[in-house]
Order: structure tokens, then C-alpha cells, then sequence
């Protein structure tokens, strides 16, 4: 089977909230082919056994376009053809740059579409057998699997970006990060999995059935059969390097190919153990599961159903695809405030170490563009899969013969879930002093960070330190056909929270850790769910005249009416601000949550229909610049909005069908059935979430202020923030169909 979809306007992946331009076409084209072969034997009416051999291969290849041009700009650039760094007027790119560009200005628009472009092949061969035996009151299920993954990725290329704050930056050329990936991307990972089961239905008594369970899985960590898996140990670096640099704390992969380089300092990489470089915690899974089904004592209506188990989850292959951009085989560079001129300087010869240095500082004031700012991603040695725990109970209750009420519990644990996480955020001196440092200043800055050489806002760590908590109730009111009628009533009332917000839906299969990347104000609610959903599903066919061969019956009988009504509450949000200014270095475009000022939680939203607020949903009043906390009268706090504070559109949905059933001749064998289908059917606008969620972004009065013209620090609202400009429903739409039965 084959797919292919193309992106008319794809998304960028540099963190600015903006539209992308026609022009622009992301094409994605995936293949899939499966094969599987099944053998069941019976040995005896007790003893069944079925073995599975498969395999399962994918191909994905994501390639993105840019539009040919013709510039007129001056001399040494412009031209014709397609669009280039070069062509951009940007002095000298690199080969691995210069085809890739992207222009992105915050709250306005992105001119380059997403940028990357990947071939991805899998292989998976897998083996698995099962045994059923059966024997008085047990009925025991075990067996086993193994299973060969092998993914291959010989190509991979990144964007160069340019990103500006406002439309005004961008005009001035003031350029807020320049974004780029160099690196020897070709990888092929391979992994060894295995598991093996019991399973025991044992029917205690005629009331009461119990499930017990256990399962081991061998999850085998992605090694990479190139030698080019590598990462940083953070524990095992120099936190204050010398001025020549440093190359302690890099680890790479026991098959790293050649002999390790010498730092400066006569510092060496680590060769790890393992062709993950990495210590491949957490392989071994023990899963106990539990279950039961009883039939409450004094009645025949109600029945008590529960259940417990521990799971551990695959971490997919997105993770492991940062590494990518790890050294010595890559490096994600992220330079803030560059010129044009330096936004894409060229790279040394690939596998390189490059070595971490302090700035140069004096009287607690460090020199800009001295010393290293490296922006590595990595995994900390212990990356492990994530563990949850599943629990949940069910009491059903049969009202009458025909209506059952249903009403449960469902709860979920995780543990040891991804996140990312900037891991070189500078400390509070006035609480921690550092380095000699007992006040916090942009100037010092880089000596207040745990670790001198990296970029405090994007050098990040992808690790499994993330935890969850989800609980939901659900009622459901279930009437089987009687009487003409069947509906089905649910509600869900479910509460989600989290330590690293956005882990459901979150980028490199985990949440993002915003503002503070130390302490516990991340917790909150996530995004993913709706917090309360209603949906009621019915049919219900007419009255109609006994005769339906009648003149009279043949015209009433045959209606029903059948829907499904669906009331579901808004998502919960997070408000963003970008802050250049933050104390302790937190830069990155909405890496901050919003500084709320003289509003409480409920007024952060405005009243009204949302159809009266489609070009302001939320209160700009409310947010502003952070405080001011640095002696230098300029470094502010982080924002102080929570996680998940503020609630999105609400939603509702009314699809109805009007059905008509016509006999032909004198007998049911031979019917027409026509339908009327009515989707949205009275055009209730449902509205999607505002696309930007950042407030604004903080800046430097006479320097990037739009507006503001008193104290040192201002704001400038986002001008796209809360404006909704699409719907999640469609509008009403009505189709009509006609079938014959014979």
C-alpha cells in the first residue's frame, strides 16, 4: 500500500508561531508491505497452539520544495532559479546551507516552508507463539515472541533560519537566532526485542472470575551499527573548563570508528560500553497484571469489573533521531542576536568534538562572543522506556431488561516519560551563589550556569524524568432496540496533570519544559484532553399504520430518525511569551510562560460568545513583561502563568439522518432505503484553538520596543495572539443516498 500526501503549508520546526507563504510544499510519501504467515494446531479440545511468523517493512520519504525566483538585489546574489541563502543576499552560506533557507517573523509569517527533508526505511521481522490449554475452572494463556527492528536513514537534511521577533526586527535586520544543522546524518539502527507471557482466567466461583497475569519484556535499546551514536554526560563534565577548552564529558559509542582526539586540556571522549552510548537502563521489563469480574452477591443486575497493570512503553525512534544532531557527527546551532554576515559560518570537518570554553569575564562581566555557546541536544547515560501504571474500575447495573447503566473509574501513572529540558540554565545568585557571583546580572550571566561553554536556553537534554497523573469518571446510560427506540448517553469528566507539559502530543515523543527548567512550575494540566465530553448516539423508528403495504402505510411507515449529539468542553491552554531579557537565560521564542499582571485566572479569557471574540479570545491587558529582579536593573523573572490555565472554545455538534424505508411489492424481501444525512445540521460553528499562543515577546525600551517609551524593559504584543481564524466542524453538510436490498 502506498500513500502519498503533499503539505500545501507546512509548519516550521524553529519554535516562532508563524504562517507559512504559499509556495512552500512539504511532500510526503510512505510506502508499506507486510507479509504473514499463521499455523494453528490443535493437539487435543484442551490444548491449542498458534504460531506467527511476519514481516512488516515501511518506507517514508519527506522532501520539501522551493519555488524558482528571480531577484534583482545586488551584486554578488540574486539571480534566477530556486530560492537560496545566496540568492538572499546572505555572504558565503555553507553548501549545506545555501539550499535550505527559511525567514520566519514571529506572530506574522514563515518563507520556507518546515525545511527538512528524511528518508526513513524499517524492517521488522518478528516471531511470535502462543499456547491456550484449558482445564476445570482455568484457562491458562501463555507464550512468547522475538522480534529483529532495523531502521536505516541514509539521508537527512536540516534548514538554515533566520528569526525575527516582530515585523520591525525584521525590517531593521535585527535577526533574534539564526538556526542551523551540520552534520554526517546517514544511521542504521537495529534493535533486539523479546517478551514472555502467562495468562490466567481462573473462574473462582460461578460469581466470580479472576485474571492474573505477567509479562517480561526485553526491550533492547536502538544501537547504531555505524559508530555514530554519541552524547554529553553532563554529571561527568567540567564545569569549569579551562580557557582553551575542554572536551570532558562526550561519550560516544563502542564502535566509534577510529582513534578518540585530545582536547586542549589532554581530555579524552569516553568510549562507552554499548553501541548506544548510552547505558541502556531499563531493558528488562516485569509487567504484573490483575483482573477480575464479579457478580455481586443478592442480585443478578449488577456487576463489578477492575483491574491493575504495569506497562513499559517503546520509546519510538523520534528521540534517537536528535541525536543526529549530537557532536561529534552533528551540531544543532542556534546563535541569538547574530548578524547576517555570522549567522551561518562554516564547520570544520566532520567527526568533530568541538571543545567548551568560559567566556572571558572581569568584575563579574563577561565579554559578548567570547568563549563557546555550544547548543547540543543529548540523552543522559540512564534513558530508559517510560512505565505506566493502569488502573480502573466498573460497576454495571442492568436498570431494566432492556437499559444499562454504566459508571467507572479510569486512572493512569506515568513515570519516567520524556521531556526536554534545557539542562545549562543559569542559577540564582542571590540564593546560590556562584563562581563568586551573589547577584544576578545579564552581564554575568554566563558565569552563574552550572556548566561554562553551552547555551543556557538551547542546549537541551532529551530525558525520561517526566511524570503524569490521569483520572477520569464515565457514565454511560446504554438502552438496547425496544419500543422503536436505542440510544447510547456517555459523559467523561477526566482531569490530566503533568510535569512536562505537552507530553501527549508534544514534540520528540515528550513535553517541553517552559520557563523555570529547575523547579516544579511546570506541573499542571495538559493539553491534550477535553476535561468534560457528552455524546449521545439514538435511533428511533416512527409509529407507523399496522398495514404498511397500504396505500397510507406504504407513505407513513419506514421513518427513523437517527444522530449523534456530541458537547465536549475547550482544550486547556498555556500563554507563552518570548523574553531576550530573562535573568537566567531562558531566550528561546516561547520559552517562557506569560507574566500575568492584575487579572485573575477567569479574566484572562474574554466574555461573551466566541463568535464575538474571534479577533481577541483572550485578555491582552492582562499580560506584560516579567519583574524586574537583576541588580543591573534590566534581567527579569520568569513569567508566573501556570500550566494549562486557561481553557479553549468549547464544542458542539448536532449530526442528524432522516430515514425512509420503502417496501417493493408485498413483502420486506425487497426495500429501497433512502437517507437524508444532515452533518453540523444547524451550522453551530465549533471553533479550533487560537493559533498563537504567545502573548508577546519582552524587549529593551529604545532598542526593539514598538511602543513602550518609559523604564528599561517594555512588551510588544503580539498582534496575531488569540485571534481564531479556523473551525474544528465544518460547516452543515447535507448528502442524500438511496439503496436497494434484494
Amino acid at each position: 500500500m502506498d500513500s502519498n500526501q503533499t503539505s500545501a503549508f507546512p509548519g516550521n520546526n524553529i519554535g516562532l508561531t508563524t504562517v507559512t507563504v504559499p509556495g512552500f510544499p512539504q511532500e510526503s510519501t510512505n510506502r508499506f508491505r507486510d507479509f504473514s504467515l499463521t499455523h494453528t494446531y490443535a493437539f487435543s479440545d484442551h490444548l491449542l497452539n498458534q504460531a506467527v511468523l511476519g514481516y512488516h517493512r515501511t518506507t517514508g520519504i519527506l522532501s520539501q520544495t522551493y519555488p524558482n525566483t528571480s531577484f534583482a538585489n545586488g551584486a554578488g546574489c540574486g539571480g534566477s532559479g530556486a530560492i537560496t541563502l545566496q540568492s538572499l543576499c546572505v555572504p558565503k552560506p555553507p553548501a549545506f546551507d545555501n539550499s535550505f533557507p527559511q525567514v520566519l517573523v514571529q506572530g506574522a509569517f514563515n518563507l520556507g516552508g518546515n525545511g527538512q527533508g528524511v528518508s526513513l526505511f524499517q524492517n521488522f521481522y518478528t516471531f511470535d507463539d502462543s499456547v491456550t490449554y484449558v482445564r476445570g475452572k482455568h484457562s491458562l494463556h501463555f507464550g512468547g515472541g522475538i522480534d529483529r527492528a532495523q531502521i536505516n536513514e541514509p539521508n537527512f537534511h536540516f534548514l538554515a533560519a533566520l528569526g525575527y521577533l516582530s515585523f520591525n526586527d525584521f525590517l531593521l535586520g535585527n535577526t533574534f537566532v539564526s538556526v542551523d544543522v551540520p552534520g554526517l546524518f546517514g544511521r542504521e539502527w537495529r534493535a533486539w526485542n523479546g517478551d514472555l507471557y502467562v495468562q490466567d482466567d481462573y473462574k473462582v466461583l460461578p460469581r466470580l472470575t479472576l485474571n492474573l497475569g505477567f509479562r517480561y519484556e526485553r526491550q533492547g535499546q536502538l544501537g547504531e551499527m555505524l559508530g555514530r551514536a554519541a552524547t554529553f554526560d553532563v554529571a561527568a563534565a567540567n564545569p569549569n573548563p579551562p580557557a582553551a577548552g575542554t572536551l570532558q564529558g562526550y561519550v560516544v559509542a563502542s564502535n566509534f570508528p577510529g582513534s578518540l582526539p585530545t582536547g586542549p586540556d589532554g581530555s579524552k571522549p569516553v568510549r562507552a560500553g554499548t553501541n548506544t552510548a548510552l547505558n541502556n537502563d531499563g531493558q528488562n521489563g516485569w509487567e504484573p497484571r490483575i483482573g477480575f469480574a464479579w457478580q455481586l452477591p443478592g442480585t443478578n443486575r449488577m456487576v463489578l469489573r477492575g483491574g491493575y497493570g504495569i506497562y513499559y512503553t517503546r520509546t519510538t525512534g523520534q528521540p534517537f533521531f536528535q541525536l543526529l544532531a549530537s557532536p561529534p557527527f552533528g551540531l544543532i546551532r542556534q546563535s541569538f542576536f547574530p548578524t547576517i554576515a555570522n549567522a551561518f559560518p562554516a564547520f570544520p570537518a566532520l567527526p568533530f568534538f568541538p571543545p567548551y570554553q568560559p567566556p572571558t569575564c572581569s568584575a563579574g562581566a563577561c565579554v559578548p562572543g567570547t568563549g563557546t555557546s555550544l547548543t547540543p541536544t543529548i540523552f543522559p547515560p540512564n534513558f530508559r522506556p517510560p512505565i505506566i501504571q493502569q488502573y480502573s474500575m466498573d460497576l454495571q447495573t442492568a436498570l431494566s431488561r432492556d437499559t444499562v447503566l454504566d459508571v467507572s473509574y479510569h486512572g493512569a501513572r506515568g513515570s519516567k516519560l520524556v521531556q526536554v529540558r534545557a539542562f545549562d540554565q543559569a542559577v540564582d545568585a542571590t540564593v546560590t551563589p556562584i563562581r563568586g557571583q551573589t547577584s544576578n546580572t545579564l552581564a554575568n550571566l554566563p558565569l552563574r550556569q552550572p556548566i561554562e561553554g553551552f547555551n543556557s536556553s538551547a542546549a537541551t537534554t532529551v530525558e525520561t524524568a517526566g511524570a503524569s497523573w490521569y483520572n477520569a469518571l464515565g457514565v454511560s446510560l446504554n438502552k438496547r432496540f425496544s419500543h422503536g427506540l436505542q440510544f447510547l448517553a456517555s459523559y467523561t469528566w477526566t482531569s490530566a496533570l503533568e510535569t512536562d507539559p505537552g507530553y501527549v502530543s508534544g514534540l520528540l515523543d515528550g513535553g517541553v519544559l517552559q520557563g523555570n527548567q529547575t523547579d516544579r512550575s511546570n506541573y499542571g494540566f495538559d493539553s491534550f484532553i477535553r476535561p468534560q465530553r457528552l455524546v449521545v448516539s439514538y435511533l428511533y423508528n416512527l409509529p407507523s399504520p399496522e398495514n404498511h403495504f397500504s396505500v397510507l402505510g406504504r407513505l407513513l411507515s419506514g421513518w427513523s430518525v437517527a444522530g449523534v449529539t456530541t458537547f465536549q468542553s475547550g482544550q486547556r491552554l498555556t500563554i507563552s511569551e518570548s523574553n531576550e531579557v530573562n535573568a537566567f537565560g531562558i531566550v528561546g521564542a516561547d520559552q517562557d510562560r506569560a507574566q500575568v499582571s492584575g487579572c485573575s485566572t477567569a479574566q484572562l479569557v474574554t466574555k461573551g460568545p466566541v463568535t464575538s471574540r474571534l479577533n481577541g479570545y483572550f485578555n491582552n491587558s492582562c499580560f506584560t513583561a516579567p519583574a524586574i529582579i537583576g541588580a543591573d536593573g534590566v534581567a527579569t523573572a520568569f513569567g508566573n502563568g501556570g500550566i494549562g490555565n486557561v481553557a479553549g472554545p468549547a464544542q458542539q455538534d448536532f449530526d442528524i439522518s432522516l430515514i425512509k424505508n420503502i417496501p417493493l411489492g408485498h413483502s420486506e424481501a425487497r426495500s429501497l432505503e433512502f437517507r437524508a444525512e444532515f452533518y453540523n445540521a444547524f451550522n453551530t460553528p465549533s471553533f479550533a484553538l487560537p493559533p498563537v499562543l504567545d502573548a508577546g515577546s519582552v524587549c529593551l525600551v529604545g532598542v526593539d520596543c514598538l511602543t513602550a517609551t518609559k523604564g528599561v524593559v517594555g512588551f510588544n504584543p503580539d498582534p496575531a495572539f488569540g485571534v481564531i481564524s479556523t473551525t474544528n466542524v465544518a460547516p452543515r453538510i447535507i448528502q442524500f443516498a438511496l439503496k436497494f436490498y434484494f
